[in-house]
C-alpha cells in the first residue's frame, strides 16, 4: 500500500506538471502532492447541497438591499461605502445595473475553512479553470476515486456558452491573465466556440462594436459573452470602452459570466448579513452560512455589534487583546480589482501590535473584519523531490489548514453542487504564504473532495 501511495503520487505530479498546474510563479512555495482524496461523510456532503439553495437566496437578499440603497437615506452610508466615485454619471451606470430583471451568475464558488460551514468568502469571479477540471480528472485516472461527487465543470461551462452563442459566428471569450495563458490554453481549448484572450487585449485596438455588436477584429467573430473573471464592474466603468461593452449588456447584445451586478465584485456581504443597519435584509440561514463577519470601521461600531465586544476604537481593541485572542483576519471588501483579488489585501491579525496598527490604518473606506478559523486537518502527502523518486518519503503527521472550494451549478431555482475541491495549507489559509517550520517552506496539497463509504 507505501509504494502504491508513492507510484500513484508521483504519477499525479507528472501529469500536474505536463498540464502546468503548479505555481511556478511563487518558487518559495510548495505545491506537495498526495494519492489521496479528502474524504467527507454523506451527512456533511447532504448539508452542502442544501446550503446551495441558502446562498442563491443570500444573493436576491443583496440584490434586494442594494436596490433599497438607491432609494433610502438610512441606507446612504452603504451607497458611500461601496461606491467610490459618485459622479452623477457613474451612479446612473449603477442604478441602470439594479434595475436590470434579475440574473444570476451561473458558476458560484464558495471557499470554506472548516465543513460542512465555515464560508469565508464566497467567489463570484472566480479563476483557475484548469485546476477545476483537471484536478478530478487526474486523480479518478490515476487512482480511480470512488463515490466522488465531482462532475465535468466544462459541460455546465459549455452549457452557459451555447446559451448565448447561437449562431455560427458567434463565440464567447475567456480572459486569462497573460502568465496563465498556456495552462489556460490547454483547457480552454475543449470549449467550442471560445477564444482565449489575455486582459490586456479587451481593448478597441482588437475589438470594435459594429450595429450595436462586439466583433473581434482578427476572427470576425461576434462575441456574446465574456467570462470576466479577470476583470471587475469597477474597472469597467472606469474606461470609456469598458462602458460601451456596459451599454451592449443593458440593451442585451453582450452577457458577462458572472453578471454585472455590484454584488458579484463584493466581499461585503458576508458582513452585511449581521450589522445591525442591514441584517434585517437578511434570514437567519444567511448568517448561518459565513464565518462571523463585521464592517471595519474606527468606532468599532460594527464589530462591537456582531462580535459583542466593547471596543472604542482600533487603539483600545489592539490594547486590550493579544496575538492569542486577536483571531481575526482583516480583509479588503470592495470593488477595487488590484485590491481584491487573489488575496492581495487580506491579513492575519494575531500578529504584533505595530504590525496591527498598520494594518488597521490602511488607505480605503471598504474593510472587513472575520473570525479567524483555526479549524486543522491531518493528511497525507508525499515529501521530496518529484523527480527522484528514492528521495521522496510520505508524511503522516501533518496539520494543514484547508480552504475547500464548493462550486455550485445555478440553474433558475436549481441549485446543485458540482465539483468540490480541497486546497489544503502548510498555514493559515490566510497566512499571504509566511514561511512555516512544518514543512520544508510552505506549501499547499490541492486534491478532489469524495463521500466517505
Amino acid at each position: 500500500m507505501t509504494n502504491d501511495f508513492i507510484e500513484q503520487s508521483l504519477e499525479i505530479f507528472k501529469k500536474f506538471n505536463s498540464n502546468k498546474l503548479f505555481y511556478q510563479d511563487l518558487p518559495s512555495y510548495d505545491q506537495l502532492v498526495t494519492a489521496d482524496a479528502f474524504k467527507i461523510s454523506a451527512d456533511d456532503f447532504e448539508i452542502i447541497r442544501k446550503n446551495g439553495p441558502l446562498l442563491q437566496n443570500w444573493v436576491k437578499e443583496q440584490k434586494h438591499l442594494f436596490r433599497e440603497m438607491f432609494k433610502s437615506k438610512k441606507l446612504a452610508w452603504l451607497k458611500e461605502k461601496l461606491i467610490d466615485d459618485t459622479s452623477k454619471e457613474t451612479l446612473s451606470y449603477y442604478e441602470k445595473l439594479l434595475d436590470q430583471p434579475d440574473k444570476y451568475t451561473q458558476i458560484l464558488r464558495a471557499d470554506l475553512s472548516s465543513l460542512p460551514y465555515g464560508c469565508h468568502e464566497p467567489q463570484f469571479r472566480w479563476a483557475g479553470f484548469p485546476y477545476i477540471l483537471l484536478i478530478p480528472q487526474i486523480y479518478e485516472e490515476v487512482v480511480n476515486s470512488s463515490k466522488s461527487p465531482n462532475r465535468d465543470i466544462s459541460f455546465f461551462i459549455q452549457k452557459t456558452i451555447d446559451e448565448f452563442c447561437r449562431e455560427k459566428n458567434e463565440s464567447a471569450i475567456y480572459l486569462s491573465p497573460q502568465k496563465y495563458m498556456r495552462a489556460n490554453y490547454n483547457t480552454i481549448k475543449i470549449l467550442r466556440r471560445t477564444l482565449l484572450i489575455s486582459v490586456p487585449t479587451l481593448n478597441e485596438k482588437n475589438f470594435a462594436i459594429k450595429k450595436g455588436k462586439l466583433v473581434h477584429k482578427e476572427t470576425g467573430l461576434t462575441i456574446k459573452l465574456i467570462f470576466r473573471h479577470q476583470i471587475s464592474l469597477a474597472t469597467l466603468i472606469e474606461t470609456t470602452f469598458g462602458r460601451k461593452l456596459i451599454e451592449l449588456y443593458l440593451d442585451n447584445n453582450l452577457h458577462f459570466e458572472p453578471d454585472l451586478d455590484i454584488l458579484n465584485d463584493l466581499k461585503l456581504g458576508m458582513a452585511l448579513v449581521s450589522d445591525e443597519r442591514t441584517r434585517s435584509f437578511f434570514s437567519d440561514d444567511s448568517r448561518r452560512l459565513f464565518l462571523k463577519t463585521a464592517i471595519a470601521e474606527k468606532n468599532m461600531h460594527s464589530f462591537n455589534s456582531v462580535f459583542n465586544t466593547q471596543f472604542n476604537n482600533y487603539s483600545d481593541f489592539i490594547e486590550k487583546t493579544t496575538r492569542s485572542t486577536r483571531r481575526y483576519v482583516y480583509k479588503y471588501g470592495g470593488m477595487d480589482m488590484h485590491m481584491s483579488h487573489g488575496a492581495r489585501e487580506v491579513y492575519r491579525l494575531d500578529d504584533s501590535e505595530n504590525h496591527c496598527r498598520r494594518i488597521l490604518n490602511k488607505n480605503s473606506r471598504l474593510w472587513i473584519i472575520q473570525q479567524m478559523d483555526s479549524t486543522r486537518y491531518k493528511f497525507r502527502f508525499l515529501k521530496g523531490d518529484y523527480t527522484q523518486k528514492n528521495t521522496c518519503e510520505i508524511v503522516e503527521d501533518s496539520n494543514f489548514s484547508a480552504r475547500f472550494e464548493v462550486f455550485y451549478y445555478l440553474d433558475g431555482d436549481s441549485v446543485e453542487p458540482i465539483t468540490l475541491i480541497a486546497n489544503l495549507v502548510n498555514n493559515h489559509w490566510k497566512s499571504r504564504f509566511k514561511t512555516s517550520n512544518q514543512i520544508d517552506g510552505e506549501g499547499s496539497v490541492v486534491t478532489p473532495i469524495c463521500i466517505r463509504k
